[in-house]
């Protein structure tokens, strides 16, 4: 999917902390196999340099499945490898800055838990708008509470692709994408998996059911 087009579908985070212990980019093959439209490299552990070469191999796998990758974070090292976008927190770099160090077509996702920060992340030019968190979730401990009643709101005031994260399994799912989600930001429920393929799956074919 080129990165200029909206973000859609089923999005996945593989963060090394939560693949237990399995390669990211083993991860990375399977979900997109799977059937995943976005791949987020996100990972507070590991050496810029470390980063740096996982995000350009997944970079040049994402590519052959024309699919889209963004890198948590790493405003500098999207830049310099050329990857399809970043994603940037509310505590990060912001937006107007990041803007000014990546190329004019790399796409900048921002993090939201509130209504007023979605403006704000609109009006400074972010691409897409994350919102959560929208459920309990163990994947990150900083997580603030958005839920389904915030999500309905920001869908009334954008156009722009809203992806819903934060403690979404396959029962959840559902209310998120009928709220107004164009995408649904998944980590551990796929990367924790037994199988990730399978587990993968299942959401991208419930996606696609409900949006049917």
């Amino acid at each position: 999917m080129p990165p200029n087009n909206k973000i859609s579908g089923i999005y996945v985070i593989v963060d090394p902390e939560h693949t237990l212990g399995r390669n990211i980019i083993d991860v990375a093959k399977q979900v997109l196999d799977a059937g995943a439209n976005v791949i987020q490299l996100r990972n507070k552990i590991s050496t810029e340099e470390e980063i740096s070469k996982s995000a350009d191999k997944i970079q040049e796998i994402i590519n052959s499945y024309n699919k889209t990758f963004i890198l948590n974070d790493y405003v500098n090292i999207a830049k310099n490898l050329n990857t399809d976008g970043v994603h940037i927190g509310q505590k990060d770099m912001s937006i107007m800055k990041a803007r000014t160090i990546l190329n004019h077509e790399q796409i900048i996702g921002s993090s939201n838990a509130t209504l007023n920060e979605a403006k704000n992340s609109e009006n400074s030019g972010s691409d897409y708008i994350a919102v959560g968190s929208m459920f309990e979730t163990r994947t990150k401990n900083d997580t603030r509470p958005a839920g389904i009643k915030t999500l309905r709101k920001i869908r009334e005031y954008t156009e722009k692709s809203i992806v819903a994260i934060g403690g979404i399994n396959l029962e959840n799912c559902a209310e998120l994408i009928e709220s107004g989600a164009d995408s649904l930001c998944i980590a551990s429920a796929i990367t924790k998996s037994d199988n990730i393929f399978d587990a993968c799956k299942k959401f991208v074919d419930k996606f696609d059911q409900i949006r049917k």
